[in-house]
């Protein structure tokens, strides 16, 4: 029998015990979308994974940001263009992400900790965009 072109990747075996009502979710989830409880276990984990992943690295980058932002306001001398360009360019990337994350949310904190319920307006978000 010949080898495919498409090669699968590797596998490994991962165990783990889950309450029975854990379980039961995932048979019905998993028959919904016609999948094995495995395909489905394994795509929503890598989801999971990818997701954490992706707001870690978010946190991270506007952390960045906002110590070159400090930096900069803190530096006395005349900025150069390029530095300037660099900082525009960061504050519009920083917009964007933070116009994403507030989108992707079902709800919003105001300045006092307490949830708000409704997504985030766009009159909000035009406001946020135009930075």
């Amino acid at each position: 029998m010949a080898k495919s072109d498409k090669q699968s990747p590797a596998m490994v075996r991962i165990d783990a015990r889950i309450p029975s009502h854990v379980k039961e979710i995932v048979i019905q989830a998993a028959s919904l979308q016609g999948r094995s409880q495995t395909d489905f276990m394994i795509a929503v984990l890598g989801e999971a994974a990818r997701k954490v992943i992706a707001d870690n690295a978010v946190i991270r980058l506007c952390l960045a940001d906002q110590k070159a932002l400090a930096a900069f306001l803190l530096d006395d001398r005349r900025p150069s263009a390029g530095k300037l360009s660099r900082l525009r360019r960061a504050c519009r990337e920083h917009s964007k992400r933070l116009v994403s994350e507030l989108a992707r949310r079902p709800f919003a904190l105001n300045p006092w900790g307490r949830s708000m319920t409704g997504r985030v307006s766009n009159a909000a978000m035009m406001r946020l965009t135009a930075i």
